[in-house]
């Protein structure tokens, strides 16, 4: 994977970089519902939840 940044001129540059190197300078920390694995089809596509909703943790 490569990543491109301008020098001082102002010409792209192609700095190699490594997938986990990318994921961690790009990762995002959000509060993400507890439920999500097993109510994925709720946050997709709509469909009404599930009645039992426990979700181990």
């Amino acid at each position: 994977m490569n990543s491109f940044h301008a020098d001082s001129d102002g010409k792209a540059m192609v700095q190699p970089t490594g997938t986990l190197q990318w994921l961690a300078e790009n990762s995002v920390d959000d509060e993400l519902p507890g439920d999500l694995s097993a109510e994925h089809d709720y946050y997709l596509y709509g469909t009404p939840k599930r009645a039992d909703t426990s979700v181990p943790r």
